[in-house]
């Protein structure tokens, strides 16, 4: 059995795909093996044994670690599975080497689960050379690559209890790696926080702030204002999608040690992985944080569940999201809508160039980008009107409602994966929203209005309409605000209650808004004296007729907008309220 397992074979790293799709148990493949580069990967010397198969010797500078004995290496592995006893009926091996102990564990114990957990891609391809992968068991499985956080979820969607054997030879090359899963894995914290690490939040008046930085929304608006308040601000920048994150983790220690945050901000929970190791370090160290929700928050949480914490506070733009977060587990969650920065938007003194505008996009980049995954499918294609039609007439915020109603009522749909019904039903609410911003904007032809937005527009719209370029948000929004007699603005469709960023950065230019109706605005402004809105939309020509002729009025409102916005509405007050929620909830820690 033994020669057999260990026969030269070099064709299993092209068959090991193969393998994959073929044999799954538990809805887990056998070969859950990381993409991309992997951040541990050792140098490794073969040597020739006695038994006429590889030793292993591990290369670290001047350093070597014998990984298998140079001349008994399947003698050794005979002795290491003869003083193992499994009283579970799964076993997880902590590093494989070239893999010698696997088929004897499997002719120990033929009815038992084996976990092979490799940390370096690169042994684990090397061992492929000398281990046959067809003629193990089913019941095998190989986690290779991942990072220990990953790996211990992966181990317990295979099997929820177990039995460690240790490879402690290959442990070393890795022990930051292994003992961070051992630690996982029996239930514990993969970190090692002494109480050194600990100390008092929210002492002084003023805090202290790391800032979770990507150049994303409200990066600049946070640190801004924050400093504007008083409090010290470090910021970490962060690219998403091309980012080490063992290097994040380090550089983040080092802020700590040195900065003694009160608290962490983060915008869309930016910077926290899936696997919840930044929530683990923060809660062990008893570092609250905060994540300030500017979009739909419930798809991002519900597949970060590991990112729940006491000390992890979620704040919401929309107030309807909070009874939806406290059902998946984030208890503290709060109200903190959004605002403006009136030192970028401002009142500029300029001459009234439009007679109406709009600031928006067409949505046809949107729906197009999401319709890639079932642009064959000509049933879905014919789905997509009819299902963003009940979705504009449905109260809920979410499509699959609107799906669940149609499916109801006789409708019939089939999606081939999870992936093609998320962007079906993504593609459903950019339609939806295209389809009553036109509704809306096609109101307003006779005033010859201007439309800043995607070039897109002129599928849409005759010559009564002036369609200029794509407005930048802090270099060309101001302006244009401020050279609008009057501002046209409709909320996306996903936003059935709560207010979008135009509803406080126009009146913050000193420039009048027409919006749609949302219940949250009445948390915001005075309704007719403050701000005006439209319920239906025939209601619009009318309203843009009547505060066209009557600027008295229209600036009487604009200015009483303003004071209010200056007042109350501004990113500084947003802050305050968030650090006195912050201070109130984590003060005595």
């Amino acid at each position: 059995m033994i020669s057999d397992l260990f026969s030269l074979n070099y064709k299993i790293i092209e068959r090991k795909t193969q393998l994959s799709k073929n044999a799954e148990q538990k809805k887990v493949a056998r070969f859950q093996i990381k993409n991309g580069f992997c951040p541990r990967s050792g140098n490794y010397q073969l040597t020739e044994s006695r038994e006429n198969t590889p030793g292993l010797i591990a290369l670290k500078g001047n350093e070597k670690t014998t990984i298998h004995s140079n001349y008994y290496p399947i003698k050794e592995a005979e002795k290491i599975v003869q003083g193992f006893n499994s009283q579970k009926q799964t076993i997880v091996i902590l590093g494989m080497g070239l893999g010698y102990i696997i088929p004897l564990l499997i002719e120990k114990y033929p009815t038992h689960k084996i976990i092979v957990v490799e940390a370096d891609k690169h042994l684990f391809n090397l061992a492929l050379h000398y281990l046959n992968l067809e003629n193990l068991s089913e019941n095998v499985f190989f986690v290779v690559g991942y990072e220990y956080y990953e790996t211990s979820d992966l181990v317990r969607k295979i099997a929820e209890e177990y039995d460690l054997l240790e490879f402690r030879s290959v442990e070393s090359l890795f022990p930051d790696y292994y003992s961070g899963l051992k630690k996982r894995l029996s239930g514990k914290s993969g970190f090692s926080v002494s109480g050194e690490w600990k100390y008092p939040k929210f002492a002084k008046e003023k805090c202290n702030v790391i800032f979770i930085d990507s150049s994303y929304v409200l990066s600049r608006e946070c640190i801004t204002g924050l400093q504007s308040l008083g409090h010290n601000v470090r910021y970490l920048h962060i690219e998403q999608q091309e980012m080490d994150y063992s290097v994040f983790i380090h550089n983040f220690l080092q802020v700590i040690n040195e900065f003694r945050p009160d608290f962490v901000l983060t915008i869309n929970h930016l910077g926290f992985d899936r696997g919840g190791r930044l929530t683990e370090l923060l809660s062990d160290m008893e570092i609250p944080f905060a994540s300030w929700y500017v979009d739909s928050p419930t798809i991002v949480l519900q597949s970060y569940e590991t990112n729940i914490s006491p000390f992890c506070n979620i704040f919401v733009w929309d107030r309807d999201y909070i009874p939806d977060l406290k059902k998946i587990g984030y208890h503290q969650t709060d109200y903190l809508p959004l605002a403006t920065m009136p030192s970028v938007f401002r009142p500029l003194n300029l001459e009234k160039e439009y007679n109406v505008s709009f600031v928006g996009s067409s949505m046809v980049f949107g729906i197009h980008k999401n319709m890639r995954s079932f642009i064959h499918r000509q049933d879905l294609l014919f789905l997509l009107d009819k299902t963003a039609d009940k979705f504009l007439q449905s109260d809920s915020r979410y499509v699959a409602d609107s799906i669940k109603e149609l499916e109801e009522s006789g409708t019939n749909f089939r999606f081939e994966d999870t992936e093609q019904r998320a962007d079906f039903e993504a593609a459903v609410l950019w339609r939806a929203t295209q389809i009553y911003r036109l509704s809306g904007i096609k109101k307003l032809g006779d005033f010859y209005p201007m439309i800043f937005g995607d070039p897109n527009w002129d599928r849409f719209l005759d010559n009564r309409y002036r369609i200029g370029r794509e407005a930048l948000y802090y270099e060309d929004l101001p302006t244009v605000y401020n050279k609008s007699a009057l501002v046209f603005n409709m909320t996306s469709c996903q936003m059935k209650n709560s207010v979008n960023q135009r509803v406080f950065d126009v009146p913050a230019c000193g420039s009048f808004l027409l919006t749609d109706y949302k219940k949250q605005l009445e948390e915001i402004f005075e309704i007719g004296k403050e701000i005006v809105t439209f319920n239906e939309i025939d209601e619009i020509t009318e309203l843009v007729k009547y505060y066209s002729k009557n600027s008295t009025e229209r600036e009487k409102i604009a200015k009483a907008a303003y004071k209010k916005i200056l007042n109350n509405e501004t990113y500084e007050h947003r802050l305050t309220n968030m650090i006195s929620i912050m201070k109130n909830r984590y003060k005595n820690l």
